[in-house]
């Protein structure tokens, strides 16, 4: 027996929550006509097409994530072996450097760290601190790890601040080379499981790829050209806030960063470094704090410090003539200051700045 049609249109509506769209129409009025709806889907059919048209001619990032000869880069004047040089799985340019990054003076981003779901920085949230000529930024490496470098000006000073997650390292150098400001971004190779990154030329052939954690280019024409250093420190967001009041802070560009928490949960690497790091001493990755003055590195370990007791610690923080160490056992971070010349500072995993400067340090205590 043929169901009427109204019971047809009810049984179709579990394909389609609107069942009206189901009841039958004179058959004149099914057809697609321009004036019927068909505009809709020339419309879309034209949108696509100019869609796919535009994505073809958008520039292609070079690098294909796995072999390093199809970055562009000019490889054959290099520093380090070549086959120490590895690609990080994707692309030049798809992690994005900053180029002059929006700041947050003190009081927004405090306003708004206080609203209810706020997960901008927490009290103990880490954040890599700069001041210069009195103007004091503080970068969050939870933001910063989108991208690894921000091209910024402090203090009338062109600077590149580093972070890279693999080794948790953060490093600041000054941009000025030979009276000539370079713009930085990210290569997408790496070198001992760091972040290289490449100073941006007219040309791919003139770019060359520096190490944040060795301050100097590695490969291409500015291979041995070294970057001037400037001190920083990498303390909890409430020290830094409490000590610089003025401070600005860097404004959260992406949504989220890379998770790497699965990284931090054991003591593997992801890339190989070289020479690998003696992990009977320490294990890959505890945090070190790279200190240099007076023509020499020397490399604190603050967990080593939190275990001292209060007379043995401070014996170990005396032990660098012209430099004032300041260490908060608690949050566990370590910072100096100094008006010594050549005085500057670095952070990061112990295995990377070994592989980076082996023979250079002096292991403290």
């Amino acid at each position: 027996m043929r169901l009427p049609w109204p019971a047809q249109g009810l049984a179709a509506s579990a394909l389609d929550p609107n069942p009206l769209t189901h009841y039958p129409t004179p058959m004149a009025e099914r057809l697609l006509t321009f004036r019927s709806g068909g505009w809709v889907l020339c419309l879309s059919g034209i949108l696509s097409i100019l869609t796919i048209v535009y994505i073809s001619l958008q520039p292609r990032h070079p690098g294909d994530g796995r072999n390093p000869d199809t970055y562009g880069f000019d490889l054959s004047r290099s520093l380090v072996p070549r086959d120490q040089i590895v690609a990080g799985g994707f692309a030049k340019d798809v992690v994005a450097a900053l180029v002059d990054p929006a700041m947050m003076p003190m009081a927004d981003a405090v306003k708004a760290m206080e609203t209810e779901h706020s997960t901008l920085l927490k009290p103990s949230d880490r954040v890599i601190g700069l001041c210069i000529n009195g103007d004091a930024r503080a970068y969050p490496p939870s933001v910063l790890a989108a991208h690894e470098v921000a091209n910024d000006t402090v203090g009338g000073v062109p600077v590149v601040v580093t972070y890279n997650p693999l080794c948790d390292s953060a490093a600041v150098m000054e941009r000025t080379v030979e009276g000539k400001i370079l713009t930085f971004g990210v290569s997408g190779l790496l070198y001992n499981s760091c972040l290289l990154m490449y100073d941006r030329q007219p040309e791919a052939t003139a770019e060359s790829l520096w190490s944040p954690l060795g301050f100097k280019g590695i490969a291409g024409p500015k291979a041995a050209w070294m970057l001037k250093t400037v001190p920083c420190e990498m303390v909890t967001w409430s020290d830094w806030k409490a000590r610089h009041r003025d401070s600005k802070v860097l404004k959260p560009v992406l949504k989220e960063s890379p998770e790497y928490a699965a990284y931090y949960s054991n003591d593997e690497l992801k890339f190989p470094a070289t020479p690998a790091w003696n992990t009977k001493i320490l294990p890959n990755k505890e945090r070190i704090v790279a200190i240099h003055a007076a023509g020499q590195w020397r490399v604190f370990v603050p967990s080593r410090l939190a275990a001292m007791d209060e007379a043995a610690r401070q014996k170990t923080l005396a032990t660098m003539p012209g430099v004032t160490l300041f260490f908060d056992p608690t949050a566990k971070t370590l910072r100096a200051e100094s008006t010594a010349p050549d005085f500057t500072i670095a952070y990061s995993f112990v295995f990377a700045w070994y592989s980076q400067h082996p023979g250079e340090s002096v292991l403290v205590p």
